[in-house]
């Protein structure tokens, strides 16, 4: 190789830290300090990677959790109570509204987290939802709060969270998921 040390395998350590840099250490302690080097930068990059895939391995529950809970607009003990998704059914809608709805934000902000203030009313529609009730899917706009209108929506809840829930499996929630 006409006498010179060859750092192909440098490329991505002489990105990192320039040329100059690489070919200083090169001739002072051959091609061994690449090697080393490029196994730190590989061990980072599989740390990294690993840190990675933890936030998108979480299950659509979790991503539900840690939005409710990393929220400081969110009533703690709401959070705990009812940002879970088997807690997303008709009969606790009521109970929902009636304990949080006087701990600040916390009800619109639950919704945000559960909704991810996205338009889901395909998923509605395709799962039966009532037109009437449409306007629950479509979380990117205000959240109905006319209950008297709106009462019989409450029994479509297993619904929105079929479609809440096949959200979160693929995407972030709103808040993100650290």
């Amino acid at each position: 190789m006409n006498g010179k040390v060859d750092i192909t395998p440098a490329r991505s350590i002489t990105t990192a830290f320039g040329e100059d840099f690489v070919k200083e250490r090169q001739s002072a302690t051959g091609s061994k300090f690449c090697f080393d080097l490029e196994m730190k930068v590989s061990k980072m990059k599989t740390e990294y990677t690993a840190a990675l895939t933890s936030v998108v391995a979480l299950n659509a529950g979790q991503k539900l959790i840690r939005c409710c809970r990393n929220d400081p607009e969110i009533d703690p003990g709401c959070a705990e109570k009812y940002c879970r998704i088997p807690m997303i059914v008709p009969q606790m809608v009521f109970p929902f509204i009636a304990e949080c709805q006087s701990k600040g934000r916390t009800v619109g902000r639950v919704w945000d987290c559960l909704s991810s203030r996205h338009d889901h009313t395909r998923c509605c529609r395709n799962h039966g939802v009532s037109p009437h009730c449409l306007p629950f899917c479509n979380a990117k706009g205000a959240v109905p709060t006319d209950m008297v209108k709106y009462a019989i929506c409450v029994a479509e809840f297993d619904k929105y969270r079929l479609c809440f829930r096949s959200y979160l499996t693929h995407n972030p929630s709103i808040r993100g998921d650290i």
